[in-house]
């Protein structure tokens, strides 16, 4: 297939670069960057790409990459992700069509140029028409002046033409998007039954001493120790010293009074808010509703709002205005209301949700507080004692010496990478476990919880397989599991071979599900990941089956609903695949053309200037 099709993720933000040259001359004050007396980072042919418009460029890209991230990228981030190279790769994409448009006498006049330039919304004021002020501010920012800016309009203008006439005339493939819709919507029915050790004609018989002595050969690695990392530690945590803790009675009481939002919530309700110019629109608005001709959603949207523009949340009686308080929260059922005065206007009020209000006595929250305190208590005694540790630890102490001077424990463990109980459940303490040298001095660490502790590594004991006479019950059980899933495999082949000679699924003894209406991604907890990608490779009541840990599956196709073209939700459908095909076949086209372009004109880059627009703008985030 095409490339935009073997790469979708990297095509889509390549080509979303493109889309930031739009930018390139807007929003970044690039003053003197790249230093010296140098404007441009190189040319396509006879076509400079001057810094700012690199920089500007890359500056979007990078604030957009930070903003889906939701936080600022490091240098290393912005490297890995390769932003320099692709929107260096975008820039002299464009200027390559800028030089081919150049080369072939394409241009724009000025009335196409100040029409763009009245129609461009960071050039608007608030009613949506030209604002000179607007204008000369944005250029400013981005330190170009107003004759630079008009060349680069035209020339983008130019450059639009130069695109539509290469991808000009490009036609969707029907029978490309009916293939990849009836792929993705094609339904599958099904019969399916599971069988298990019941069903087998006969049970697994116990295993002989050479069966199980050639399983044990055949598999050491199931019977082989990991590598034992065999440590000394000594440790101390919280709950090691809560007996030591006292709560008095009156700071319990204290602690529950200083928590009425916590146990004792009034009423709240989840509401949306939409505003109005005046009371008459408002009711016009609510009369709509009552009426059916609008939904409250529909209302939203055509507003211009989002949904998240009228959500006030979770909000109690008093968080509301007085106007509408009474009317909001005497209601008992969901549903719209209003309107009611606000403190922006009428308004008209969707409840969504209705909470009651929680109260939590203080006897039913005095066991949780009390544990609460005790366990904060307990965290402050151990903090103090860090110090004293650490200072014993320096001045020579071994752990042993520590547990005896100490309200610190004393333990051993076998390390390895399948423990987690005691101390080894902390991550802390698994990642000094395996870090950990034999002669590594022990320093103090802290736990999670609040805890700390301290290790030595005594040695560590390489993998061994263990004897057989030590394993023989745990060799006698996986036996049995492999013969049986040997067992099962083979009924299951039995019984398929029965259904393609004219049985039914039915005809086996085994309850027999169903399942109707099922596409190529659905997913079924019942039924093994691939048995239902499989049944689209069968013909007609052909079956296929599939194992799990202890049963197979074995499902028989009894259905096969093919995607209705004539319906007007796939002609729908049709039309959007085709546009996106379209989309992606311009997409390839153009950056093949630019790719030829940019060979014959030949490109030429002045690297130092490019390494000191990357090194200001990526060290500036």
């Amino acid at each position: 297939m095409l490339s935009a099709m073997r790469s979708g993720k990297n095509r889509y933000f390549f080509y979303a670069l493109l889309g930031l040259l739009a930018l390139g001359l807007i929003g970044f004050g690039s003053g003197n960057i790249g230093g010296g007396s140098a404007r441009s980072i190189g040319k396509v042919g006879e076509q400079s790409v001057s810094i700012n418009t690199y920089a500007n460029t890359l500056n979007n890209a990078v604030q957009t990459m930070a903003q889906r991230f939701g936080r600022t990228l490091s240098p290393a981030e912005i490297e890995g992700l390769g932003l320099q190279r692709n929107v260096l790769s975008a820039v002299l994409s464009s200027a390559a069509l800028d030089n081919e448009a150049k080369r072939l006498g394409i241009s724009v006049g000025d009335t196409a140029v100040a029409t763009t330039i009245r129609q461009t919304p960071s050039y608007q004021g608030l009613d949506g028409s030209f604002d000179k002020e607007a204008y000369e501010f944005a250029l400013e920012r981005s330190n170009v002046s107003a004759g630079e800016n008009e060349t680069a309009i035209r020339e983008g203008l130019a450059r639009a033409m130069l695109e539509r006439a290469v991808t000009s005339g490009l036609t969707g493939a029907q029978t490309q998007a009916m293939n990849l819709i009836s792929f993705a919507n094609e339904t599958r029915d099904f019969d399916w039954i599971e069988i298990d050790e019941t069903n087998l004609v006969q049970p697994i018989p116990a295993p002989t001493d050479e069966q199980l002595n050639a399983f044990y050969t055949e598999n050491p690695d199931r019977y082989t120790t990991p590598v034992a990392r065999e440590i000394t530690y000594a440790w101390l945590s919280p709950t090691m010293v809560e007996d030591q803790v006292e709560i008095p009675a009156d700071e319990l009481r204290n602690a529950y009074d200083l928590q009425t939002e916590r146990y004792n919530r009034p009423e709240r309700r989840a509401i949306d808010r939409l505003v109005f110019a005046d009371n008459d629109a408002a009711i016009d608005a609510r009369n709509r509703l009552d009426s059916g001709s609008i939904t409250f959603d529909a209302l939203i949207t055509e507003r211009g709002l989002e949904p998240g523009d009228v959500d006030l949340g979770e909000l109690t009686k008093d968080d509301v205005s007085t106007g509408a308080a009474d009317g909001l929260f005497d209601q008992d059922e969901l549903g719209v209301f209003g309107p009611f005065d606000s403190d922006l206007g009428p308004a008209i009020y969707r409840i969504n949700a209705i909470l009651q209000a929680e109260i939590t006595s203080f006897e039913d929250a005095e066991e949780e507080l009390h544990a609460e305190m005790v366990g904060d208590s307990a965290a402050r005694l151990v903090s103090g004692l860090l110090s004293d540790i650490d200072e014993r630890l320096a001045a020579g102490a071994t752990l042993e010496e520590l547990t005896t001077e100490t309200q610190m424990e004393l333990g051993q463990i076998s390390f390895t990478s399948e423990s987690e109980d005691s101390i080894a459940a902390y991550d802390e303490f698994r990642d000094a476990a395996e870090q950990a040298n034999v002669d590594d001095f022990p320093e103090v660490l802290e736990l999670s919880d609040g805890g700390f502790f301290a290790l030595r590594l005594n040695e560590i004991k390489d993998p061994t397989l263990r004897p057989l006479a030590d394993v023989k019950d745990m060799v006698i059980t996986d036996w049995i599991a492999a013969e049986t899933a040997k067992a099962l495999q083979t009924r299951g082949e039995a019984i398929i071979a029965e259904i393609a000679s004219g049985k039914s699924i039915a005809d086996f003894d085994v309850v027999v599900e169903t399942k109707t209406g099922a596409n190529r991604g659905a997913r079924d907890e019942q039924l093994p990941i691939t048995l239902i990608s499989d049944l689209f490779e069968l013909d007609l009541n052909a079956a296929t089956l599939a194992a799990t840990d202890d049963t197979v599956v074995i499902a028989q196709l009894k259905n096969i609903t093919a995607v209705d073209g004539e319906t007007g939700e796939t002609a729908i459908l049709l039309d959007t695949v085709n546009t996106e095909l379209r989309s992606q076949v311009s997409a390839d086209i153009l950056d093949l053309f630019s790719q030829a372009l940019q060979q014959d004109a030949g490109v030429t880059l002045n690297q130092v200037v490019i390494n000191s627009v990357d090194s200001q703008i990526i060290s500036g985030q």
